[in-house]
């Protein structure tokens, strides 16, 4: 809704960038959460809450907008597309 009302905002392009790669970022918070709680369940270590989805959340904007400015398309976006034509 934010990017409608403020399409030209600089504001609103790294959110923009997070939902272009949004198949890239699902895939790897599966595969980086499984990692992450393989090795903290070793340690012994629970780190659930909140605070670790909003890190999570911005790490994925953060990445995002690195990404949008150099690709145009994430790369299982990319791959997707290739696949499908």
């Amino acid at each position: 809704m934010l990017t409608e009302k403020y399409p030209d905002a600089k504001w609103t392009q790294p959110f923009i960038a997070t939902g272009q790669l949004a198949l890239t970022l699902y895939v790897a918070h599966l595969v980086v959460s499984k990692w992450l709680l393989k090795e903290l369940e070793a340690a012994d270590i629970y780190p659930f809450g909140i605070e670790n989805a909003v890190i999570c959340c911005i790490c994925a904007v953060i990445f995002s907008h690195f990404w949008s400015n150099l690709c145009e398309r994430g790369p299982l976006e990319w791959g997707m597309r290739r696949i499908t034509g």
